[in-house]
């Protein structure tokens, strides 16, 4: 799925692994490696492993993202 939306959406592929600590409590940037790592691994399925999709189907899914872009750029506007 991940590969699938990258593409779909051309989101930025570049990780970065040494990001300052956030200031976020129970986020660890010792943590930030072994995250990035599963990640990448889930980067290289093919985009066509979305037909195999079983928990969700792809047009509802696509319509919940959308809607949940949409509603938190809304959210961000409410504090500018």
């Amino acid at each position: 799925m991940n590969r699938y939306l990258v593409e779909k959406y051309q989101l930025p592929t570049e990780l970065y692994p040494h990001l300052p600590q956030n200031g976020i409590e129970g986020i660890h940037s010792e943590d930030m490696n072994g995250l990035l790592s599963m990640l990448k691994k889930f980067m290289d399925l093919s985009p066509c492993a979305v037909e195999e999709l079983t928990v969700f189907e792809l047009s509802p899914l696509l319509e919940f993202l959308g809607k949940a872009t949409s509603d938190f750029l809304t959210g961000q506007e409410l504090f500018r």
